[in-house]
């Protein structure tokens, strides 16, 4: 379609544990959970051969754990990405944003979140190449940057070579780096809760 592709789906959920009993005078009752969520993307085939994405998502979740904890979060994400073709190549980049924000009441039990509410901001930007060594042997290299609140920016490089060997066979090996960015219950939970 010469306005491009547009898809939107979503989801909802809700449920509730079974009652755990008693563990001396603590009481595991019912956890309850429940959430929604809403994906958008766009996406076009330009003239040139290059092609556009935008994609949106938010998603809406909340836990009632009486001995625990009570969370309620919302996460918003948007992406660009871009693609473009360079001869017998590809190069794609993009950018990302994430803004999470939480709200954590604590149980009847010794933990807590300190800030009880919070938001995180995670920001990204990436480029790829994809390179047509031969005809059966094809290298892709990329480097995404990410930004998180608690260890700033992080570095992600990554290197694939893939070798088609036969028309139903491919070999494939990567390198890449790889960080798992904290969350709040790394670094913003207490036991106990002063």
């Amino acid at each position: 379609s010469p306005l491009g592709v547009f898809t939107v789906q979503g989801d909802y959920y809700d449920g509730k544990s079974e009652h755990g009993g008693f563990v001396g005078p603590f009481e595991l009752a019912p956890i309850r959970v429940s959430g929604a969520n809403v994906l958008a993307r766009w996406s076009r085939q330009l003239a040139n051969g290059s092609d556009i994405r935008v994609q949106t998502y938010f998603d809406h979740t909340e836990r009632d754990d009486p001995l625990f904890y009570r969370p309620t979060a919302d996460i918003f994400d948007i992406e660009l990405q871009h693609g473009t073709p360079i001869a017998a190549h590809r190069l794609i980049w993009g950018a990302n944003y994430r803004p999470a924000s939480d709200d954590v009441q604590p149980g009847q039990f010794f933990t807590r979140f300190i800030p009880a509410s919070r938001t995180l901001d995670y920001v990204s930007v990436f480029a790829q190449g994809e390179l047509q060594l031969t005809k059966s042997l094809q290298l892709t290299t990329g480097m995404r940057f990410e930004r998180n609140d608690y260890t700033g920016w992080e570095y992600l490089p990554s290197a694939r070579l893939a070798w088609k060997v036969t028309e139903n066979s491919l070999l494939w090996g990567a390198v890449s780096r790889a960080v798992r960015a904290p969350s709040r219950l790394d670094r913003d939970v207490f036991f106990p809760a002063n």
